[in-house]
């Protein structure tokens, strides 16, 4: 779950010989790849809960998000936003286990974005 890197990763993944399921149904494992490139941590609750609607909870969630809300909020706000997300998803999957893939700093696209929102671009 999560934006540009798994989302790319799952369309390469598709062109591959293991396919989107990365040769695991072998092993009676079913990957599904939810992500939205540009994704914020805002969107994980809410797409998270969407798809436990529908199928039974993972046994697993790989969640790479974070990069993207880095521009736009503080790093200690993020950190409290992430705790309740990983306390949501207990609550929905008890069982869950959830990887972490770190967040990316972007440093360039953060002057970017401050140098045209000051008028400096």
């Amino acid at each position: 779950m999560g934006s540009s890197i798994p989302h790319w990763a799952g369309i390469t993944a598709a062109s591959r010989s293991g396919g989107k399921n990365l040769n695991l149904d072998r092993l009676g494992v079913q990957v599904k790849w939810i992500t939205k490139s540009g994704m914020k941590w805002k969107d994980l609750d809410s797409s998270f809960e969407s798809e436990i609607k529908k199928w039974p909870a993972p046994n697993y969630i790989f969640i790479h998000l974070g990069a993207n809300d880095l521009v736009f909020m503080k790093s200690k706000e993020l950190i409290e936003n992430i705790k309740c997300s990983i306390l949501r998803i207990k609550v929905f999957a008890p069982d869950i286990r959830i990887i972490w893939s770190d967040i990316l700093p972007r440093p360039l696209l953060a002057w970017n974005i401050k140098a045209k929102v000051s008028g400096n671009s």
